[in-house]
């Protein structure tokens, strides 16, 4: 016998296995394992994703909502100054041009006047409710204070004026 015949073919029985290839149940555990931990990737991936593209949709779509307000905006302002036009033309017909459109004018800026003095107003403050025994047995409280509030007094002037002192 020669020293090739003593080493086993690829016929010759059971493989060995190499170290880089493992068997048997602890090798399928591991690739269990692994397709486990990709398919868990795989899906965090595509949530992660379908979150992404519904954020940028919901992005684009304020974006759009936006220019849609703009546009309605700048159309109502067009529509806005062809009623003033035309309030300013049926004037005309009873009165000269330049009163009609003196007189618009005027209704306008008192309506510009009227609607920044709303807008600035802070809303009415509700009085917040108190606790009370009164309240848990169910009887009214008085809706106004038993004594009225001082009104309030005017600044003291100051005694003498600011000034250097008169020498005579």
């Amino acid at each position: 016998m020669t020293e090739e015949s003593a080493r086993p073919g690829p016929g010759d029985g059971p493989a060995v296995p190499s170290a880089g290839e493992p068997s048997g149940p602890v090798a399928r555990i591991v690739r269990e394992e692994i397709r486990e931990e990709l398919r868990v990737l795989r899906d965090e991936i595509r949530d992660e994703i379908r979150s992404e593209l519904r954020e940028e949709l919901r992005e684009q779509s304020r974006q759009r909502t936006v220019r849609l307000w703009g546009g309605a905006a700048a159309v109502a302002f067009y529509a806005g100054a062809v009623f003033t036009a035309c309030l300013v033309l049926l004037f005309a017909l009873a009165m000269p041009g330049w009163a009609a459109a003196l007189i618009v004018g005027a209704m306008l800026m008192v309506l510009a006047a009227v609607l920044k003095d709303s807008a600035g107003r802070p809303p009415r403050a509700r009085p917040q409710a108190q606790w009370s025994p009164r309240s848990q047995l169910g009887a009214q409280e008085p809706s106004a204070p038993a004594t009225p509030p001082a009104p309030p007094t005017p600044p003291e002037p100051p005694a003498e004026p600011p000034g250097p002192p008169h020498r005579g």
